[in-house]
């Protein structure tokens, strides 16, 4: 039946026309005549029947992938056929009722007598066999897609409960010992969520490690894989979101940690000791995965709290982080996982989430501002993601984080402000704006604020430090007054009088400090303030400067 190299082009040849023919047909339109669905269900009977001879056929012969190739394309797209002929309840489903007792006989994930039942389950174990043994990277996507596809039927159309159950199951345990063919596929179209649906936290975590090593591991397979992570069926996929974001700071802590691994070379070493692993070693991706399985998020709250205390720990001291010349860092693997952050949706992650990432993304932030990494291209790069893609990101958000239940706000505060942010002034702004957002809840940690900004101590220091604080505590106000609050009013009437008596202060300074950007927003701020409080005795006090304020505005 089947010889020669003739015959072989003509198979391909059909199989491909076969192919484009069901996939253009729209049969299963209620528009179309009654007459041309009976003619069409016949034809699908008839290519039942042959793909029966020639699925026979190719297994009593010497394996040939291109065949297999050309077999398993007009399976798959035969089957895709059906189940949209019984979806719409076409006529069709009367002669093809899906086989639930070969099912049951046989649950293995190659059984697929069920939807394609021209051959029994042991002939279709058999062929799973052969692609195991023989088949090209082609025969063992085909399959995998077959697989899915029966997959997705089970779901629809089983309403046994157990045999629904046995059968996800052995789908799972099978699409996990076939991770390298399969994940592309499982990122594409419908099938993340079908998936992620039958794997249990394990096998996420596991299939998550598998595609983010995929996509770190070298340039050349990380633009299919970043591609892959654009896809709609990833980024509208919570826990998928969630079990690659785990998964790349997992890699990341592996990068960071001085356990050398095959791959490993000489130079990717590090030293043990930095903040990064002690912070992210404390992440769980399996434990967080479960949590989100059952709904339980809260439980997560122990888990943030000790990763931020190892933060807050290292605003009181300086920790041994240096990477050393002889232990250098994978600074291009870094990052390449921190790439994977940014193209995920982690703005719509819930809460206690985005603190647990804030928390990670600050280790990872006061990690490298203290290493002696050369400042070079690459570490701009990793400090752009860091602080402009992910932790404003994160900050400018729906739903704030509640940062004060775990870190040191003011601390915090403090040690962003001392840093050459790589952020427009505007951005930056924004991003202590919504820092301070963060920390509205607990008046308490306001209260802490005043002991990182000098500008707003009872007793200022003088203007070198009050300069440096001036814009963060302009933001705090800013937030303050848009945010105002009944038991905060009378600190926010504390804070304003500090502020405008450090404006004054500075304005006074014969060193062209008054020309600052964040001396105007001071001074507006407080102008306004005393305009609208009809507070005559504090607006003497700005008033000699309104001139300096006007003439620099119109120099700018």
């Amino acid at each position: 039946m089947i010889s020669g190299d003739c015959t072989l082009l003509f198979l391909q040849i059909i199989s491909k026309l076969m192919c484009h023919f069901l996939r253009g047909t729209r049969v299963a339109d209620h528009s179309v005549p009654s007459q041309i669905v009976l003619k069409f269900s016949s034809m699908m009977t008839e290519l039942q029947d042959l793909l029966g001879k020639l699925g026979q056929a190719l297994l009593h012969r010497e394996h040939n992938c291109l065949l297999m190739v050309a077999f398993l394309q007009l399976c798959y797209n035969w089957g895709e056929m059906k189940v949209l002929l019984i979806h719409y309840s076409v006529k069709y489903e009367s002669a093809a009722d899906l086989q639930l007792a070969a099912l049951q006989e046989d649950i293995s994930a190659t059984n697929l007598s069920y939807l394609h039942p021209y051959l029994n389950s042991e002939l279709w174990n058999l062929v799973a066999q052969r692609i195991d043994n023989f088949g090209e990277a082609d025969c063992k996507e085909l399959l995998v897609k077959l697989i899915l596809q029966k997959l997705q039927a089970v779901v629809l159309y089983v309403n046994n409960n157990k045999t629904r159950q046995d059968i996800m199951l052995s789908a799972a345990r099978h699409l996990m010992s076939h991770i390298r063919e399969a994940w592309p596929i499982i990122l594409t179209g419908a099938n993340a969520l079908l998936v992620t649906s039958v794997l249990n936290p394990e096998q996420l975590e596991c299939f998550a490690n598998h595609v983010v090593q995929e996509i770190g591991c070298s340039s050349e397979s990380c633009s299919e894989g970043l591609d892959a992570l654009k896809k709609p069926g990833v980024q509208e996929n919570r826990i998928l979101v969630v079990a690659f974001t785990c998964a790349a700071l997992r890699c990341i802590m592996k990068l960071f940690s001085g356990i050398k691994r095959k791959i490993d070379r000489a130079s990717h070493q590090v030293v043990h000791l930095t903040l990064a692993r002690k912070v992210l070693t404390r992440l769980d991706p399996c434990h967080i995965l479960t949590c989100m399985s059952k709904d339980d998020l809260e439980a997560l709250t122990p888990v943030v709290r000790d990763m931020a205390s190892a933060v807050n720990g290292s605003f009181k001291k300086e920790e041994d982080s240096l990477v050393t010349d002889g232990w250098k860092l994978d600074v291009m693997g870094v990052q390449r996982y921190l790439h994977i952050l940014e193209l995920l949706p982690l703005q719509h992650t819930p809460g206690i989430l985005k603190s647990l990432l804030v928390v990670s993304i600050l280790a990872l932030a006061i990690t490298f501002e203290r290493s002696d990494i050369s400042r070079g291209e690459q570490l701009s790069n990793i400090r752009s993601l860091l602080y402009r893609h992910l932790l404003l990101g994160l900050l400018d958000s729906p739903g704030l984080p509640d940062l004060s239940s775990y870190l040191s706000i003011g601390q915090l505060a403090n040690w962003l402000t001392n840093l050459d942010l790589p952020l427009s002034r505007d951005l930056q702004c924004l991003l202590f704006q919504r820092l301070f957002e963060s920390s509205l809840s607990c008046s308490s940690t306001l209260h802490q604020l005043q002991d990182e900004m000098p500008v707003l101590q009872k007793q200022s220091s003088q203007w070198p430090q009050d300069m440096k604080t001036l814009g963060t505590a302009v933001a705090l106000l800013q937030v303050l007054n848009k945010h105002e609050n009944p038991e905060d009013q009378s600190l926010c009437l504390k804070y304003q009088r500090r502020l405008l008596r450090s404006i004054v202060r500075i304005m006074e300074h014969q060193d062209g400090a008054a020309a600052s950007p964040s001396v105007f927003e001071g001074y507006n701020l407080m102008l306004i303030w005393c305009l609208q409080e009809g507070d005559s005795k504090q607006l003497e006090k700005l008033t000699p400067h309104l001139s300096t304020v006007v003439e620099a505005c119109g120099v700018e």
